[in-house]
């Protein structure tokens, strides 16, 4: 897999304070594509249009919003908000995401039907 075939899926927080820095472009630097789940973007487009992470989401055509398969059981049992389990979700569902990490979420997230 090629560098450009990497997909970033990020998170709410990080999208957030990297805006607020002025460092969104760190993002684009890591891989070309930045994956944000839809449940990700209705929580930063919340704060309204004044917000310059919801600006951002429209001025920077490579933060590309994704609809997001139907969250599993196996990520609903973690317990985790909806932007977080969106992004599981979404980067488990996806092999240019999947492909894009070394490590599993297995690797990194106890599992709790073991």
């Amino acid at each position: 897999m090629s560098s450009r075939d990497l997909r970033l899926v990020v998170n709410t927080s990080p999208l957030i304070h990297l805006a607020e820095a002025g460092l969104l472009h760190l993002l684009q630097d890591a891989a070309p594509a930045v994956w944000v789940p839809e449940p990700v973007a209705r929580e930063i487009r919340a704060y309204g249009i004044q917000d310059p992470t919801a600006q951002a989401l429209d001025a920077h055509d490579w933060l590309k919003v994704q609809p997001v398969p139907i969250v599993s059981a196996r990520v609903l049992a973690w317990d985790l908000g909806a932007g977080e389990s969106a992004v599981l979700e979404l980067a488990m569902a996806s092999p240019e995401a999947r492909q894009s990490s070394t490590t599993s979420p297995d690797a990194v997230a106890p599992k709790p039907w073991a």
